[in-house]
């Protein structure tokens, strides 16, 4: 009994001297994971880039075609595969895990190396001094990349949101805490923020009075 056709997709990532999109490694691994052969087609300069989306009438790479159909980036791919799309707003705390966890080990290496037991008092101190040295690497190859690893970090990465006018004297949670009122003295103003469930930030501020130089706020209730 003749084996059934192998499924075939065509992939256009982008690869230039400067670049390569990740998200074009990771539609290449998925189509591979799902069992289609993957044609990895590479757009390799700026001009042979911005020649496919004219073409095509996207703005973004990678794009996928399986049986002559557009399917779209890596997350229309997740999504025809029945996978959940790729939230961009999760916070994720895998690569501090790993390195903690990689200096945990290390740390209890070494207290048995040195203090015949990896479960002594000196562990604790090995620990501290193994993370703060491959949080040190990891800066040094590259500071932008090391700062910026944090800031789905809620605790680490507090945001500056601008309060909508000039000296912000009083802030308030209303009852239920999802609405944050701010009364700008200068900017004779009252601006309301939602507050985000799940990540807690501040979203779609909105000025709700205008009024004389407002200094408190108070809610009937």
């Amino acid at each position: 009994m003749a084996d059934a056709p192998q499924k075939t997709a065509i992939l256009y990532r982008m690869v230039t001297p400067t670049h390569i999109c990740p998200w074009g490694l990771r539609a290449k691994d998925l189509l591979r994971r799902k069992g289609y052969a993957v044609d990895d087609r590479l757009l390799t300069s700026r001009p042979e880039i911005d020649a496919f989306k004219a073409q095509h009438g996207v703005e973004t790479t990678p794009q996928i075609f399986i049986e002559g159909r557009r399917i779209g980036g890596y997350d229309d791919l997740r999504t025809w595969f029945g996978k959940p799309p790729r939230d961009p707003e999760a916070v994720t705390y895998t690569p501090i895990v790993a390195v903690l966890g990689m200096a945990g080990a290390m740390a209890l290496a070494t207290s048995q190396l040195v203090r015949g037991t990896p479960f002594d008092w000196m562990a604790l101190q090995y620990f501290i001094a193994i993370a703060m040295c491959l949080l040190a690497m990891l800066k040094l190859r590259d500071v932008f990349g090391f700062a910026t690893m944090f800031l789905g970090y809620d605790l680490l990465a507090p945001r500056w949101v601008p309060s909508g006018g000039r000296t912000p004297r009083f802030f308030v949670f209303a009852p239920g805490d999802r609405q944050l009122f701010v009364a700008n003295e200068e900017g004779h103003n009252i601006l309301r923020f939602d507050r985000d469930p799940r990540s807690g930030r501040l979203v779609r501020p909105a000025v709700v009075a205008e009024t004389g130089s407002p200094t408190c706020i108070l809610f009937r209730g």
